[in-house]
């Protein structure tokens, strides 16, 4: 049976992809000294921050909420998630050998496994294993988020969890819960207490929407101060995603529809797309524009190059 797509979660996935190939773009201003550069790329990668958080909550929203056998579940989400990751993690495994000028065949698959078990095929796709690791949870989580006073106590911990670790260099529940742990289990579950719980009482609604226009400000200050926190990002994105709750439109442009289908597929391959524009012409655009040009550039081939994949029924393999 097919999930009904609900258009504000298209619109949610859209952004955040949007969101995230910006931030890979744009890091070509971190390094610059000037003021203004400086303060461009504050404001800028505030804005970007939410991008993978916003990934969360949707993930989290569709997920927590729904009733399955545990064995269905599994199946279904890693005959998802698995055959895009391999097949563009062997590309990219495959790319970084050549351009290495490494002709070592006899050692390649080996290797290939190597650095897959390893999470060294490459820095990006750090996300997908912090997903699998999100999904082998779930079950536990859809039974503690039943009841509806149990999800938003649970909501509370974990960011307080995620602000202790932050803050407090030595609070550790243990050596593999640091803070990139913590901070994703933050959006997925209060991700889903904001659609199922808080949506639903305008105060507490509103309440998150300050909060998270004040994160927003507060996280241009600390990138200028040079101590940026996750934190802040996270809470951008619950207050935008209560906001497009309550504002989205009913119907969605075909783009946005385009660019939600194949977010998991532009996540996975994009950053190949952007070092090759820079190879070719980045050299060439002014550094202030630099980001929102191989922005533009990669954003509507990649999803054009995965749709025409959709229709040579290539689909499930690279998106």
């Amino acid at each position: 049976m097919t999930q009904q797509r609900i258009p504000v979660y298209d619109l949610v996935r859209a952004l955040a992809i949007v969101l995230i190939v910006l931030t890979h773009t744009s890091g070509c201003l971190s390094d610059v000294s000037s003021f203004p550069l400086r303060l461009e790329d504050a404001i800028l990668q505030s804005l970007l921050a939410p991008g993978v958080s916003l990934f969360l909550i949707i993930s989290g929203v569709l997920l927590l909420g729904r009733e399955e056998p545990v064995g269905v579940f599994f199946k279904k989400r890693f005959l998802r998630i698995l055959p895009p990751f391999l097949f563009w993690s062997l590309v990219t495994f495959t790319l970084g050998r050549l351009m290495e000028g490494n002709r070592d065949f006899l050692h390649f698959l080996p290797d290939y496994f190597r650095d897959l078990a390893t999470g060294g095929i490459h820095g990006i796709y750090w996300f997908v294993y912090m997903i699998i690791g999100l999904y082998l949870i779930t079950p536990v989580l859809r039974v503690v988020c039943r009841e509806e006073r149990a999800l938003l106590y649970l909501s509370l911990f974990l960011a307080l969890l995620t602000v202790c670790r932050e803050w407090l260099p030595r609070f550790e529940v243990s050596r593999m819960m640091v803070a990139e742990n913590t901070g994703c289990l933050f959006p997925f579950v209060a991700g889903y207490a904001v659609a199922r719980s808080l949506q639903n009482r305008p105060a507490a609604r509103r309440t998150l929407q300050i909060l998270g226009a004040v994160a927003f400000l507060v996280n241009v200050l600390t990138r200028l101060a040079g101590s940026p926190s996750p934190f802040w990002g996270i809470l951008t994105a619950l207050g935008l995603f209560s906001f497009l709750l309550e504002k989205a439109p009913v119907r969605i442009s075909p783009v946005t529809q385009a660019l939600s289908r194949y977010s998991y597929g532009i996540y996975l391959s994009h950053f190949l797309l952007i070092s090759a524009f820079i190879k070719l012409c980045g050299s060439a655009i002014p550094i202030a524009i630099l980001p929102f040009v191989l922005a533009a550039a990669v954003l509507p081939l990649d999803t054009a190059l995965l749709w025409l994949a959709d229709k040579l029924r290539l689909g499930r393999l690279v998106s």
